[in-house]
């Protein structure tokens, strides 16, 4: 068993080896690639520029070259983000040739086309299949076999029993199947496999990794079926219950306006009958005093009263 660690930058290398590290991966990341197309078409899955993640330059490459000469412990450089666009498979090649030249040779992929392409165009590399091309199962490295991939990287959802029956698939193949395998021990806070992954791990954005979550049980197909039983027969109840109310509510509403009407009216007929009687006196008061100070047209003096 070897012992594999991450490096953000070539300042860890000589640490983790005194460490007990028996090797290396890391990310490398040209600025013309940063340039030209940033961290929306990143070159592999870390789409950082703000933190040491990566290797940023071809003179630290250098640099790292010379240290895995000196101290023996092989360096395995990163391209794995889960797709690329057409133009940028011969940029990549380029990259990936003048990585080999610095005495780099295996390389961890996790786009299908890519490796295509490296193979159709007979470009020779050690390449290891990166946990980020999703589910890990013996149909799939069956698929991959034809694209000379040495070493395989299950993701961090494979269980002990999936990787032990992967591993005993490929060992039954014998020279044809992969011949190394690669597992994390602990992998930072993502709930995601990699490939499944929804989120650009960006200096513009918070990491979806970092945002609450809460793990629950999965369902099966009879809890799903019983669950749904249940709601219906809510549903069932609930809408039962509001149609009787709608209904008594409809019985009774006749004669409730006929008992509001009734009592209106009787209220307008006292009220009329009170206004009436308040207003005799005072029609009969002022009828009066019109009459007893009438004058009558040319007379000097008034009429008397009728």
């Amino acid at each position: 068993m070897k012992i594999t660690a991450g490096l953000g930058s070539i300042d860890e290398y000589v640490r983790y080896v005194e460490a007990g590290a028996d090797e290396f991966f890391c990310g490398y990341v040209p600025y013309e690639w940063n340039k030209k197309y940033g961290t929306v078409l990143p070159l592999n899955r870390r789409e950082v520029l703000g933190i040491n993640v990566q290797i940023g330059a071809e003179s630290e490459l250098r640099i790292l070259a010379a240290l895995v000469r000196k101290y023996g412990k092989p360096v395995h450089l990163t391209f794995n983000s889960l797709y690329y666009t057409p133009e940028q498979y011969p940029e990549i090649a380029d990259v990936l040739h003048r990585c080999t030249e610095l005495g780099f040779s295996s390389f961890i992929i996790a786009d299908p086309a890519l490796l295509i392409y490296l193979k159709n165009n007979g470009i020779r590399c050690e390449i290891h299949l990166s946990w980020e091309t999703a589910e890990v199962n013996s149909r799939m490295i069956d698929v991959f076999d034809c694209l000379d991939v040495s070493r395989l990287i299950f993701h961090r959802k494979n269980s002990f029993a999936d990787m032990e029956s992967v591993i005993r698939h490929e060992r039954e193949k014998g020279s044809r199947g992969v011949y190394e395998f690669e597992a994390f021990a602990l992998n930072e806070l993502c709930q995601f496999s990699g490939a499944f992954c929804n989120s650009l791990h960006c200096d513009e954005m918070g990491h979806l990794c970092r945002v609450p979550y809460k793990i629950g049980k999965v369902k099966g197909n009879r809890e799903k079926k019983e669950e749904g039983s249940e709601t219906e027969k809510l549903v069932s109840r609930t809408e039962n219950t509001v149609k009787d109310a709608n209904d008594e509510h409809s019985t009774d509403k006749p004669k409730e306006d006929d008992e509001e009407r009734m009592m209106n009216e009787a209220q307008i007929n006292r009220t009329k009958s009170m206004r009436n009687e308040d207003m005799i006196p005072t029609a009969i008061s002022a009828v009066r005093q019109d009459v007893g100070s009438a004058h009558c047209i040319g007379c000097e003096r008034p009429e008397s009263p009728i």
